[in-house]
């Protein structure tokens, strides 16, 4: 009865809502009422969720439709509830019910469904109070103020609710919004219940961060919402600051003198939610709606310090302006946060950080912005952190690409909570059978001690409080994204925060031109060299540069060019010559010329050391492992086989940047055989030891500092500089993401999918990493945007082989005074292998060492071919990531210093080989080392580690279970699937030998199972997270046939019961004859009948297409097996990969189709299945038999385009989908840069492409 009674109470609040008025009781009895419902509204909903998850982990639910349905049935029971409550106690939660409506895709549908009607429909507040509420805060009667005064409100929102209007004096209409009574007491219990929850869940969960601060941050915003003067005067500023920036969105405009703290009169908008977009003129372009919106959040944020913190669709009108065009109002300004200059800069230096995947300006913008992190954010968080906050500026997408894209997170994170769960499982397993061993040592527990058991696993805590200013951020950011996928539009989000924030923080900076100090006998080289750098600076955006090129001469050194260019920083000044830029792996060309220079004087270990000494008579430690034999020559030439000397669990960004901790793992490393011809990433923390132990010094910041200082170098070439000094340090600058759609979404989350090193059927990560493994396991070490690191800047901490920082002017003079000992060293040369493109790139392109140095062949432009001086030898070094190099050539320094690094989305860009193109023609040179492209695949092949044998077997022991029901399934098939004696009519004629053939492919079949169609995926580079588009297809096939030798063969492919693709094919077998297709367009074909691979009779068909002035040739065979499944083996001859370049061998598929119904008979009355007439389910074709019918069943899994054949979809629809895949490098010239995939919204997607 109980049950029955809550039902019925639910179902009452929702139906008359909208006449329930407003009956505020603020006394203390019922503030205890309302406190004490809404806990344990909330201790409902968590007791259901968790008790349905043990359920679901005990008894899983064989089928997914049936697990859907129990959390479906679950989310709508508790979203009724919630529902009822917020229209029973009103206040703050129905702010929390708002939210919820407008956060599309984000949360189960039934909160959006039940929540929806609170966006403008709450009760409403009587007309006796609402006259009562005028009169008080006014100092008048209503009566007296306003000429009319409609009494039933427009809408009813949680503070007050909104009138029609005509003020007396003017006759100007207006809209009145009136507050609730009680509502200020009854927003602050609210309050104090989520507090006392989330204090709750802080005290029982110790990884929930504290969200007080949050909490906090609401609890003034809803003070000031119920003081209608603060909303007034935001309102007053949002217009003074859209109007100064020409931002086509209204908002409503206070009327002065008709405002108070409980009473806010506004003109009247003639409109409608922007949602009703049925309401929209003719014409009207939704998607410039919410891009003017969204224009004008980013205007108002960025440069007012003003942030709408609740812009859902309730809140979100459209009018006709005045000139007859559409315009967006944004309305409702009581929740808003006002910005200090700080809070601004700060915030917009977060968003720049988010979106260029800045980690140390992330952490320091948060901090600034009151993120209080533990020790463990940075190692354990920072990742996932910086990946949800770039989520926030995806491009928006149409509500069921929205969905869709949720689903496809939802299920990665399914599977990764699935290996969490493994492993945990695992590790209990483990202390229990240590427990085991132990047990009886003393007591019952595990220590042998006192007998006590292991101690729980307890989880870190990364996050100590969230920032209230990134709360209204993200708070509104969502919002809007809810709101662009109700209007069904997809804009940019990244583009216009990017563009004002970048404004703001660049503003204090000076834009710099270039700046020659001197070019004697070089004025064209220097005319050249800016020309491109201007260039640069138009195409790719924040840039600084310094190019120095020093000739060495008997008589005098002359400087043949010396440029400085561009910004340091986001928000610094220019470069001058003077700047000390970040070098990163040039570093090394700092640590071999001082180590050189060291070797020629006496050690501090008291006897001469040379490159055949033992690393271990100057390094001990460096002697572990078996490393007794390696010398210093061996070290310096990647001979020592230390390609991988990264430990995997220990590795991290402040291991990277103690030069203590990464000699440790320098000397720890153990040498391996299988790299005998790799390099070893750690050349110049190797290099900084030796020097720092050859020359006594305690850091290798004194040993470079004494080496360099007799020549009066050590002022320009430095780890850090004094606190005064730190502005001539430059930054390195990576320039963000202008915009993030779908594909290139997925492709970011995929690249750091397939680069992290982790636990995968099985199979253990290897201990010990390369450079690129590292990349994966550990990106913030690896980072080129280390240098920016606090504590490197102010040289607390020192990252020894990449940290060192020199102006352009001091390198060359350290190459040319160091030139003797330098050029003895690279007098012979060896080539070094890389296993990918990646490790090629990262290396400069630049595979031949010598002793310490990278080895750069340059061809003479005037030498005869075949000469022998046709070639010149530099030697020096070259960074991957910003193109920057040092080189020295007879007679000839050269320093090209860049600070800049390609952003996430774009390919690797050697700014550097542009301008050494340039210096070298100069010169009369011509730079040749980076033609020799070695022949590796695009990215390394994972290693593996140990097996665990555990989850190994569970792997082998799933599969055989699914083979075992499959079999199981074969075999029903086979007993239910044979043609019975009456499958032929009485009075029909003898079948014929084709007719005989054909009769097992008569019929309906549904596609089962693809083979070999995860290798085309691979082949055409599709990323991960799009295999399950491909995958999802489902194919219906309909052979249909006569008496006679012809056929008719139906297609269909559909995809979330949308059709996408429907071919109808009439043949006859030895005849040509030709067809049109949905995806490849018009064919001319023929068939024929043969034998299949295992003695079946084969149905062979072939189809010519003629694609983009190319020939496609796909051959289809179709034969029934013995276990009654029809497969359908496709191969396909001349594809082409979206590169441009063509397939060799042909690809082939399998696709595995079931029977639906009973295999038919042939009958000379016609064929034994024909297709309806009409059709009753939504527009997909039914299908009936002679006997009784069987309807056309599919699953829909995705909201997507998918494949229909499973070769020639790939071939037509793969540029389509994938026109930003990389090209394939080719030597001879720069790897093509990546093609910019079409704006077009999700639906799109879902129709099929055009013909050819």
């Amino acid at each position: 009865s109980s049950v029955a009674f809550q039902t019925q109470e639910v179902l009452f609040c929702v139906c008359v809502a909208m006449e329930t008025e407003w009956r505020a009781d603020t006394g203390r009895l019922s503030l205890f009422r309302r406190a004490l419902s809404t806990l344990l509204l909330a201790r409902r909903v968590h007791v259901g969720v968790r008790t349905l998850e043990r359920d679901l982990e005990e008894n899983p639910e064989p089928d997914e439709d049936t697990k859907d349905a129990r959390w479906e049935e679950l989310h709508r029971a508790n979203a009724k509830a919630t529902y009822a409550h917020i229209i029973k106690y009103k206040g703050f939660l129905a702010k929390v019910g708002q939210g919820l409506s407008a956060r599309d895709g984000g949360i189960p549908q039934p909160y959006r469904e039940e929540m929806r009607a609170l966006q403008d429909h709450l009760p409403i507040s009587p007309q006796k109070e609402v006259q009562g509420v005028v009169r008080a805060d006014l100092g008048r009667p209503l009566a007296d103020i306003f000429q009319e005064f409609d009494f039933k409100p427009l809408a009813s929102a949680t503070v007050g609710q909104a009138h029609r209007a005509v003020v007396r004096s003017t006759g100007q209409k207006v809209c009145v919004k009136v507050q609730h009574k009680g509502v200020a007491q009854m927003m602050n219990v609210d309050l104090r219940c989520v507090e006392y929850i989330a204090k709750q869940a802080l005290k029982r969960h110790k990884e929930v961060p504290d969200v007080t601060p949050v909490i906090r941050e609401w609890r003034r915003a809803s003070r000031e919402e119920v003081d209608f003067t603060l909303e007034a005067h935001s309102a007053r500023r949002a217009v003074a600051a859209l109007e100064a920036k020409g931002i086509d969105v209204a908002v409503p405009r206070p009327v002065d003198g008709l405002c108070g703290r409980k009473v806010l009169t506004m003109d009247f908008i003639e409109g409608w939610k922007i949602t009703e977009v049925h309401r929209m003129p003719p014409g009207t372009d939704v998607a410039a709606l919410a891009r003017n919106l969204l224009e004008a959040f980013a205007v108002l944020t960025f440069h007012e310090g003003l942030i709408h913190g609740d812009p859902h669709p309730g809140n979100i009108f459209a009018e006709v302006a005045p000139d007859g065009h559409v315009r967006p109002v944004l309305l409702d300004w009581g929740i808003t946060k006002e910005l200090t200059a700080d809070e601004r800069l700060n915030t917009a230096r977060w968003v720049i950080a988010s979106m260029s995947h800045d980690r140390n300006l992330f952490m320091t913008a948060g901090n600034a912005l009151g993120y209080k992190t533990t020790e463990h954010f940075e190692t354990d968080a920072l990742e996932d952190w910086m990946t949800g906050s770039m989520f926030l500026f995806r491009d928006s997408l149409p509500s069921s690409a929205q969905t869709y894209l949720f689903g496809v997170l939802g299920q990665q994170g399914e599977e990764a909570r699935k290996r969490e769960k493994e492993e945990e499982q695992k590790r209990l397993r483990e202390e229990e059978e240590e427990k085991v061993k132990l047990k009886g040592k003393k007591g019952t527990g595990g220590c042998v001690l006192c007998g006590a058991s292991p101690k729980k696993k307890e989880p870190k805590k990364a996050l100590e409080s969230i920032p209230g200013v990134l709360l209204f951020l993200t708070r509104a950011l969502s919002m809007l994204q809810g709101l662009c996928s109700s209007l069904n539009v997809t804009i940019s989000f990244a583009e216009p925060m990017l563009r004002h924030a970048l404004s703001l923080v660049a503003g204090k900076s000076v834009p710099t031109l270039a700046r020659s100090i001197s070019s004697q006998g070089g004025f064209s080289l220097h005319a050249a060299v800016l020309s491109k750098l201007e260039a640069l600076q138009r195409s790719r955006g924040m840039v600084g540069a310094q190019i120095a090129v020093l000739r060495d001469t008997e008589v005098q050194d002359t400087w043949a060019c010396n440029v400085a260019f561009g910004n340091a920083g986001l928000s610094a000044d220019g470069v001058l010559d003077g700047t000390l830029m970040p070098l990163l792996d040039v570093s090394n060309v700092v640590l071999i010329a001082c180590l050189f220079v060291a070797l020629e004087r006496p050690s501090s270990v008291g006897a001469w050391v040379g490159l055949d000494t033992p690393v271990w008579q100057v390094w001990p430690e460096f002697a572990q492992h078996g490393k007794q034999g390696v010398t210093i020559r061996q070290l310096l030439e990647h001979t020592a086989l230390l390609a991988r000397p990264f430990p995997r669990k220990k590795m991290n960004a402040k291991r990277f940047c103690n030069e203590k901790r990464m000699e440790e793992t320098m000397a720890l490393a153990p040498q391996d055989t299988d790299c005998a011809n790799l390099a070893c990433p750690l050349l110049g923390v190797a290099a900084a030891a030796l020097l720092r132990r050859v020359t006594g010094h305690r850091t290798t910041a004194e040993a470079v500092r004494a080496t360099l200082e007799p020549l009066d170098l050590h002022r320009d070439i430095a780890f850090s500089l004094p606190p005064e000094d730190e502005a001539r340090m430059a930054w390195v600058i990576r320039k963000p993401i202008e915009g993030l759609p779908l594909p290139k979404l997925f492709e970011y989350l995929e690249t750091h999918k397939n680069k992290a090193m982790e636990k995968r059927d099985g199979v253990e990560p290897p201990e010990w990493l390369s450079w690129h493994e590292l990349e994966g396991c550990c990106p913030a070490s690896t980072d080129p945007l280390l240098p920016n690191r606090p504590e490197l800047r102010d040289g607390s901490a020192c990252a020894a082989g990449r940290g060192l920082r020199a102006s352009a002017r001091a390198l060359c003079q350290l190459l040319r005074r160091g030139a003797g000992a330098s050029e003895a060293a690279v007098a012979r040369g060896r080539k070094l292998q890389v296993l990918s493109m990646e490790e090629w790139e990262h290396s400069g392109r630049c595979l031949e060492v010598g002793i310490g140095w990278q080895l750069f062949k340059f061809r003479r432009l005037a030498a005869k071919a075949g000469a022998k001086d046709a070639f010149v030898m530099g030697h020096g070094h070259v960074d991957g990531a910003t193109g920057s190099m040092a080189v020295r050539l007879p007679g000839i320094s050269i320093a090209i210093l860049l600070n800049g690094v390609p952003s996430l989305d774009a390919d690797v860009q050697h700014v550097g080989f542009d301008l050494m193109g340039i210096v070298a023609q100069h010169l009369g040179l011509e730079p040749v080392w980076h033609l020799d492209v070695p022949p590796v695949p695009a990215r390394a092949p994972r290693r593996q580690g140990k097996v665990d044998e555990e989850l190994d077997l569970r792997s082998t022991l799933r599969r055989l279970e699914q083979n075992l029901e499959q079999m199981a399934q074969n075999m029903q098939s086979l007993s239910q699937g044979f043609p019975s004696a009456g499958g032929m009519a009485a009075g029909d004629a003898p079948l014929s030998g084709d007719q005989a053939r054909s009769l097992d492919l008569l019929g309906c079949w549904q596609s089962a199972e693809v083979e070999g169609l995860e290798a085309l995926l691979d082949l055409f580079k599709v990323p991960e997270a799009l295999h399950f588009l491909a995958k999802q297809a489902k194919r219906t096939l309909l052979v249909e046939g006569g008496l006679g030798a012809q056929l008719s063969l139906s297609s269909t492919t559909t995809m979330a019961g949308r059709t996408v693709e429907e071919s109808m094919l009439v043949f006859e077998p030895g005849t040509p004859f030709q067809g049109q297709q949905q995806l490849g367009g018009a064919f001319t074909g023929c068939a024929r009948w043969a034998s299949s691979a295992g003695g079946e009779h084969a149905l062979v068909l072939e189809k010519r297409f003629t694609l983009d002035g190319r020939e496609l040739v796909v051959e289809e065979t179709f034969a029934v097996g013995l276990d009654g499944r029809l497969e359908v083996a496709a191969a396909c001859r001349g594809l082409q990969l979206p590169d441009g370049e063509r397939v060799a061998e042909p690809c082939e598929c399998v696709t595995t189709f079931d029977r639906q119904g009973p295999k038919p008979g042939a009958s000379s009355r016609g064929p034994a299945f024909v297709r309806s007439s009409s059709s009753s389910n939504g527009g997909v074709p039914r299908l009936r038999g002679q006997g009784s019918g069987t309807r056309w069943k599919e699953r829909s899994t995705s909201r997507f385009r998918q494949f229909s054949d499973a070769v020639l979809a790939l071939a037509t629809a793969l540029p389509f989908c994938m026109a930003s895949c990389k090209a394939s490098s080719c030597a001879g010239r720069r790897v093509a840069a990546r093609k910019e995939a079409p704006q077009q919204s999700a639906d799109s997607l879902l129709k099929p492409p055009p013909a050819g």
